[in-house]
């Protein structure tokens, strides 16, 4: 359907879904097929689903009757394949009025191979409810298949239901289905291979996206998207107000929010939650802000308030990794520079032009950009990864083990999102060198390889100018990835707020990793905490960096805790672990040995302009931390159990020493001496040297002798005889010393 004005649409309705009201009298069955796909363009207006199908039949007599949900099964259950145009207007999903009250209406589509949503506006979405049905085709009463009459149907779309909870596809334990039918219902819903595993086709929203739409009271209206695949949500100027749920399906995957300007939540909107692995990236030209803000990557699980996941809420088809998060702000409309990225710090082709600390030999002596290769180091616990290079990141995101120039060859054919995950990566693994770098003195007696300069180049390189303006400023901030995967907070001329100030941190909020992640955060100014936290806790290293401002771990409790419950899992052939989960513990900076064979995490801090303040939260480190930072404060509050670079010692604290005190002091060791008894006084023993012999005896040394007799004699000191304490020897014995002498001692005196 194409239109020069407003395109308004009632609803999309699937004729042989009609039925009489009584979901058990008719016999239901869908029309449509993987092929069917409906197209709405607007060349010059609005693009209206009106969303409202429950009164079309002329059955209906009044309202509640039992035939008003005569369309229930069949109205506003799209095609798979749905495309919606606005070229010169905005597209809005439900405006209906039903009883006095705004609807938003909800825009169903059917399940497929090959999905794909596409709604593009020049102005606003104005998104409502938008569901990609997560069921699978067979799922779906078909001619082949129907439900209703005597036919007994898997999947209960029982009185008053419709199709929209078998769209959704929430797991649930079988014994809550159909007696009878629980294991068949079960593998209908939860099938080892999704039915889409296949497609690697994002589905697109593009226009200002936003939920606020209000009912006429005025409240503000809940606007909900679920995808079934990777999406792409594009937005020229704000989003507002919206919660995602979202899928990946492959761990190339990347499921995209990006706005020209702001990404604003409300009070109660705003959150993302993200299946599957790949990453979910979130950037914005200006700000990403919001009262609360939540990004939630769970792989393949539902988890409950103790993040122990739920029972029958694993997804067979997707694997246990959880996606990687990635906020950006304050991009203006730009994108960092990649491509110049690539060509400076990985392009093979370009490593003789690179500076000798970007190279590295192969065994074959063969020399390659430092990047292309993995680094080890041998702990205690056993090797730890200090740099991850090409090698590694193309094992992880597509199961290959290639060597380092394969591998270099296998990431061009990645999907550019894919490829500048990897930039960031190396990205900030250089400004962690940088750091580094600036503890240690090169030959020249200046910090190694440039120090802080190395860190600059690469800030030049992938954010070249100053066009950069825009913060991540949350009030309570949860970014978590439960099960794997980094997060990653980047704002080249902003800051990053983690938690307001003075304003109480809920539990579990902050940048957490439940599973082994990396955090990587990056700023202009300044990197705060408050009372939250940014916190690795089953492996994984931190780099902080912040330009011009400081890095402050805050001053949240340290008691704070959120207990995980152990997770039981059983397997088919009856065998059973108890796996251990991560405690959410404490609040400030640091990477934390969360439970038994995690191994250790390493923290960077680096502030070449600023202050690293570890608070009253504190910062702890299970592994190596470096700091390099203009001032260091509260350094008794920062326990590391590895090495420390830049880390300053805690100074002894000692009160000065006045007129008064030093009176006092010299009273106290008087009285503390005349308390002593005889066998605790101190001697005094005084002992002269009366000469080292040798001299040639000549008219030289005459004058000398005769100086030195002079100095002893005014240096002579008086001796009592009658003293209880008395030297042996000193001038002539007595007949009463000399009885008291040995044998030996007598005759070596001479004496009888």
């Amino acid at each position: 359907m194409r239109t020069a004005g407003d395109l308004r649409l009632q609803t999309f309705l699937d004729p042989l879904l009609v039925g009489k009201g009584l979901l058990y009298e008719p016999t239901f069955m869908s029309s449509q097929t993987e092929r069917t796909a409906l197209s709405l363009t607007s060349t010059g207006g609005d693009v209206i689903l009106v969303g409202q199908a429950t009164y079309l039949s002329k059955d209906v007599t009044t309202a509640g009757s039992a035939y008003a949900n005569v369309n229930l099964l069949a109205g506003n259950i799209y095609p798979s394949k749905t495309r919606v145009t606005a070229l010169n207007g905005s597209v809005v999903n439900g405006t209906s009025v039903i009883f006095g009250a705004i609807s938003l209406g909800t825009l169903y589509t059917m399940p497929s191979r090959n999905p794909e949503l596409r709604i593009l506006a020049a102005n606003d979405v104005f998104s409502g409810e938008i569901v990609m049905a997560r069921a699978t085709p067979e799922m779906i009463p078909s001619p082949f298949e129907p439900v209703g009459g005597s036919t007994v149907f898997p999947v209960n779309v029982g009185s008053g239901v419709g199709l929209g909870g078998v769209l959704v596809n929430a797991l649930t334990p079988p014994a809550s289905n159909i007696a009878g039918h629980a294991l068949h219902l079960y593998n209908l819903r939860n099938p080892a291979h999704l039915p889409n595993e296949n497609d690697y086709e994002p589905s697109r929203i593009n226009g200002s996206i936003t939920g606020d739409v209000r009912n006429m009271s005025g409240a503000l209206l809940t606007s909900n998207v679920m995808a079934n695949e990777q999406t792409w949500f594009r937005a020229g100027t704000d989003t507002r107000n919206v919660n995602y749920s979202l899928r990946n399906i492959h761990s190339t995957d990347v499921s995209m929010l990006r706005a020209g300007n702001d990404i604003i939540g409300g009070p109660l909107q705003g959150s993302i939650t993200v299946q599957g692995p790949g990453s979910m990236q979130v950037s914005a030209g200006r700000d990403v802000y919001a009262p609360e803000f939540t990004i939630f990557t769970t792989g393949n699980r539902e988890y409950d308030a103790n993040n122990r996941p739920k029972d029958f809420s694993q997804i067979l088809g997707l694997p246990d990794q959880s996606a990687a998060i990635t906020v950006m702000a304050g991009l203006r409309g730009k994108q960092p520079s990649y491509d110049a990225f690539l060509a400076a710090y990985l392009n093979p082709a370009n490593v003789a032009n690179m500076p000798d600390y970007l190279k590295t030999k192969l065994p074959d002596g063969t020399v390659v950009p430092l990047y292309l290769t993995d680094a080890f180091e041998q702990r205690p616990t056993g090797p730890h990864k200090i740099r991850t290079g090409i090698v590694s990141f193309i094992e992880e995101v597509t199961g290959e083990k290639l060597s380092s120039l394969d591998a270099w060859n296998r990431f061009q054919s990645l999907p550019m999102l894919v490829r500048e995950r990897f930039v960031r990566q190396v990205y900030m693994q250089e400004l962690r060198a940088a750091g580094d770098d600036q503890n240690e003195a090169g030959a020249n007696g200046q910090p190694r390889n440039g120090g802080y300069n190395r860190g600059y180049a690469a800030i030049e390189t992938l954010f070249p100018g100053s066009n950069w303006s825009g913060d991540v400023k949350i009030g309570n901030a949860r970014f978590r990835t439960m099960s794997g995967g980094d997060i990653e907070v980047l704002t080249p001329g902003g800051g990053l707020q983690v938690a307001a100030l003075g304003k109480e941190a809920p539990s579990g909020y902050g940048l957490v990793t439940l599973g082994y992640g990396n955090i990587n955060v990056f700023a202009r100014d300044n990197v705060t905490v408050n009372r939250s936290r940014i916190l690795t806790f089953a492996g994984g290293d931190e780099i902080i960096w912040s330009t011009r401002g400081d890095i402050d771990a805050g001053r949240g409790a340290k008691t704070t805790r959120v207990p995980s419950a152990p997770d039981v899992q059983t397997n088919i052939d009856a065998v059973t672990r108890v796996l251990e989960k991560a405690d959410i513990s404490g609040s400030g900076i640091g990477t934390v040995i969360g439970f038994s064979g995690v191994k250790e995490g390493d923290l960077s801090l680096v502030a070449p302009e600023g202050t690293v303040n570890a608070g009253d939260a504190g910062i702890r480190v299970s592994g190596n931390i470096i700091i390099a930072a203009r001032f260091v404060l509260n350094v008794d509050n920062i326990q590391v159990s590895g090495q420390s670079k830049g880390v300053p010692k805690v100074e002894t604290k000692t009160a000065p020493l006045t007129v008064e005190t030093k009176d006092k002091a010299a009273a106290d060791a008087v009285k503390d001496a005349t308390k002593q008894g005889p066998s605790e006084r101190p001697s005094v023993i005084i002992v002269e040297v009366l000469g080292y012999g040798g001299g040639g005896g000549g008219e030289e040394e005459a004058p000398r002798k005769d100086e030195e007799g002079r100095r002893r004699r005014e240096g002579d000191r008086t001796y009592n005889i009658n003293s209880p304490y008395q030297v042996l020897g000193l001038g002539a014995l007595t007949d009463d010393q000399v009885a008291g002498l040995a044998a030996e001692k007598r005759a070596s005196s001479r004496r009888p």
